[in-house]
């Protein structure tokens, strides 16, 4: 299947599920739909919210998908969409993860690892977050402004070259492909997150461990990162986890009649710790790994960008 007739089937389905017509869905849809997605560089939240708002045919799609990311990319894209290629492969790469670091890394299910991104650009996306919102670092008093595309901690915004020069640096490639083991992946277009200070005016209201998973199929080894964009100390609302968790995730899952119920549990499990770091740091987990960002007690905000990818093999 061509990248071209995926789109046709993509928006069609889409289109259909919003109208209420019953579509029986290809075998492993959403396999496709999120390498197709990463293949040409789309949120999927902005994705589905022009589709399910918006986009009225396949014409409306295809002139959104060329507005929102050029023919250029869209073209580079299609043409990777039959036949991942890679001229890469991990044995030619400077190895970006010490032994320690992978020991820690199958014992943990964690690490936090400093120097990969220039600093430059966790600068400008800070500074284009706080232009985005309006919000003026030398005034508390803008700090807490609603805005459209900020939910709770998420600012949902996928599309800034400075947001895509990170999750396309190459450093950050090898750190995912080490982990992977595999070079055959494609950066996911992932958002940002903003954390003011708590105020008695502004609650934070998120402090809740939880995984990042469909429960309706089996957990896989999938790993999830951010990037601090600003030095996130322990009381500026660092990323919480539990270490290791990924060794017992199957036999806690199996302690509930449901996964709702395992959900709520968790919330309430002990032995979550801090993993505070400086600019640039990259923190990754695997998804199994019970987590949550964390009340910000500091006088500063707390600035993040999301960082993943998806498998082409």
């Amino acid at each position: 299947m061509t990248s071209q007739e995926f789109i046709h089937h993509f928006v069609h389905t889409h289109l259909d599920i919003k109208a209420g017509k019953p579509r029986p869905q290809m075998p492993g849809f959403d396999r496709i739909e999120s390498r197709w997605l990463a293949l040409h560089g789309l949120g999927k939240l902005e994705t589905f919210r022009y589709l399910y708002n918006e986009c009225r045919s396949e014409a409306d799609f295809k002139q959104w998908l060329l507005d929102t990311r050029g023919a250029g990319n869209v073209t580079e894209a299609g043409s990777l969409f039959d036949k991942p290629e890679t001229t890469e492969t991990l044995s030619n790469q400077t190895s970006v993860l010490s032994t320690e670091q992978w020991q820690h890394w199958q014992e943990q299910g964690y690490l936090r690892i400093s120097g990969l991104v220039p600093l430059v650009y966790c600068e400008r996306v800070k500074q284009f977050i706080c232009d985005y919102q309006d919000i003026d670092l030398s005034d508390a008093g803008t700090w807490y402004q609603n805005h459209k595309d900020w939910h709770g901690l998420m600012l949902q915004v996928y599309q800034q070259p400075d947001m895509e020069a990170i999750r396309k640096h190459p450093a950050i490639k090898q750190l995912f492909a080490e982990l992977y083991q595999t070079s055959h992946i494609v950066a996911d277009t992932d958002k940002v997150s903003y954390n003011p200070p708590e105020t008695q005016d502004w609650q934070f209201q998120h402090q809740r461990l939880h995984w990042d998973i469909d429960h309706n199929r089996p957990a896989q080894y999938y790993i999830q990162g951010l990037i601090y964009l600003d030095d996130t100390p322990e009381d500026r609302g660092p990323l919480y986890l539990i270490p290791g968790f990924h060794h017992r995730y199957e036999a806690y899952q199996q302690q509930f009649n449901d996964p709702v119920a395992a959900q709520h549990a968790i919330e309430r499990e002990a032995g979550a710790i801090p993993v505070p770091g400086q600019q640039g740091d990259i923190v990754v987990w695997l998804q199994t790994l019970p987590h949550t960002a964390s009340i910000n007690r500091s006088d500063k905000p707390r600035f993040v960008q999301y960082l993943s990818f998806t498998k082409l093999d």
